[in-house]
């Protein structure tokens, strides 16, 4: 709880964030109160029509419903202040190309391709061919482990034909990712569909945008993949509060800040670059880019000035980090895993629904890895783990009894790409299949996955899709808070 709270106190006890923080909870108190008046006025209605006893009268009510809402423009006005307070530095964060500090994650593309083939490519027992594209790239060194902080292991004892998909995966994902193709060419080249990786690189670091939910809100197999998962009415609800589609409050109010900031910074920062001829010379990416390249340009720039300026860059962005996330490597990677929490959550969640063998703990990363190597790197643990544990045991529980069944078939067993799948419709209990196989019914599971009209294994083939792409989003959310500190371990000096 005090750790919780020193964390919330750094982003909070700005001015113009408490006075935010208030304006939106007046405005939520209105809205409350609001919907709660009326709701007894539509009461009180229905009991004076049907039940005969005493009413409010109407000049009441309309004092009680205006008592109600007396706070949302108090609540409206803090806002604007606030606004007023932060909007020039803002501005100046989003005028000093805040928006291209995305080229940052590109730089990382080739990182991120490895990360991809670990977590979805190298799973796919289909194997797809990946293209016409080059053999192979040559691979540099394995990322050093502050880079994954054990959230991507290297895998072990990979042979030499899965080297070689694996460079050539990488060979030509980067080929098509920087190429401008269409979506459908693309993913015939590389295997996968890598729109929502496409999205994600054009939203820059620390803008209100880049946050993975929105992304993954509004994709349509994921929408689909949550339909599958959940029960209606729960979709329904979920639809309804589109929680996803906004920012986390630990994102919002860390970017709030350092935003803020970063305008503050610039602003000083090119004052005194104007003095030495070059008004405006600096921007976010003097910030928030760790580049050596770029810090030498600075110094050659500014040469004749003693080095002045490279100094205070130094000092200004290394102070920016360590006031929002801590002068403490420890403190700041929770703040980091804080404001993707919930984010990762989500999708950790689904992909735990949907993914038999992940679930299960049958690939050579599962749920309860992934865990404990979020706590150990984090300090932070974003998901229940006896949640995670009911739903992994389900999910071996429904694989232990598939595996005889299948190992035993009526006629040809099923390849791994088929088997795969039909691992997945029972998980998911798809069309009564895991309740056919929990129940041992052995001719029932043969009969729905071959016999039509009721056979399903025909139709299994989108659940491959939306298997790729929960397991994307699920590698993307992680590439992301691997990239944030990325950069606050390198900006900020931290270890």
């Amino acid at each position: 709880m005090l750790r919780l709270y020193a964390d919330l106190k750094r982003i909070l006890v700005v001015t113009e964030n408490l006075l935010y923080l208030a304006g939106r909870s007046l405005q939520r108190r209105a809205m409350r109160n609001g919907v709660l008046i009326t709701l007894a006025m539509s009461s009180n209605i229905v009991k004076t029509n049907y039940v005969g006893a005493q009413s409010l009268t109407t000049d009441q009510l309309t004092w009680l419903l205006a008592g109600a809402f007396a706070s949302y423009p108090a609540g409206s006005l803090l806002l604007r202040v606030a606004s007023f307070l932060s909007r020039d530095h803002i501005d100046a964060a989003a005028g000093g190309y805040l928006h291209l500090t995305s080229h940052y994650k590109q730089s990382r593309m080739r990182l991120h391709l490895e990360y991809l083939w670990r977590e979805v490519f190298r799973y796919d027992p289909l194997q797809r061919a990946v293209g016409a594209g080059p053999a192979s790239v040559p691979r540099p060194p394995p990322p050093p482990a502050e880079d994954h902080l054990g959230l991507f292991p290297e895998p072990d004892g990979i042979g030499a034909d899965e080297s070689r998909t694996r460079d050539r995966f990488v060979g030509v994902g980067l080929e098509a990712l920087r190429s401008p193709l269409p979506m459908g060419v693309q993913s015939a080249g590389i295997g996968f569909h890598l729109g929502p990786v496409e999205d994600w690189y054009e939203k820059g670091f620390f803008s209100y945008e880049d946050f993975p939910a929105k992304g993954f809100s509004r994709d349509p197999l994921i929408r689909r993949a949550w339909r599958l998962v959940e029960s209606p009415h729960r979709v329904r609800l979920k639809q309804l509060v589109a929680a996803e589609r906004a920012p986390s409050f630990w994102y919002a109010f860390t970017v709030r800040k350092f935003s803020s900031m970063l305008g503050k910074a610039l602003g000083t920062l090119n004052s005194e670059a104007e003095r030495a001829g070059f008004p405006d010379y600096f921007d976010a990416q003097h910030f928030i880019w760790p580049s050596g390249a770029l810090d030498e340009e600075v110094s050659r720039r500014f040469e004749a000035f003693g080095g002045h300026l490279e100094r205070r860059l130094r000092q200004m962005r290394r102070a920016l980090v360590r006031e929002v996330f801590s002068d403490d490597g420890v403190t700041a990677r929770r703040h980091v895993m804080r404001m993707f929490a919930r984010d990762y959550a989500w999708i950790f969640l689904l992909r735990l629904k949907l993914d038999a063998a992940w679930a299960a703990g049958r690939l050579d990363t599962g749920p309860d890895a992934e865990l404990g190597a979020i706590e150990a790197a984090f300090s932070l643990v974003p998901v229940r783990r006896t949640r995670v544990r009911d739903l992994a045991a389900s999910a071996r529980t429904t694989l232990a009894a598939l595996d005889p069944i299948l190992e035993n078939p009526r006629s040809g067993a099923p390849g791994p790409a088929a088997r795969q799948l039909i691992e997945v419709a029972a998980h998911i209990d798809y069309r009564g299949l895991g309740s056919e196989v929990l129940a041992g019914n052995r001719e029932a599971v043969w009969h729905l996955l071959n016999d039509p009209p009721a056979g399903a294994l025909g139709d299994l083939g989108f659940l491959r899709e939306l298997l790729h792409r929960v397991q994307l989003f699920h590698a993307l959310i992680k590439m992301q808070v691997l990239d944030y500190w990325s950069i606050v371990r390198r900006i900020g000096d931290l270890e």
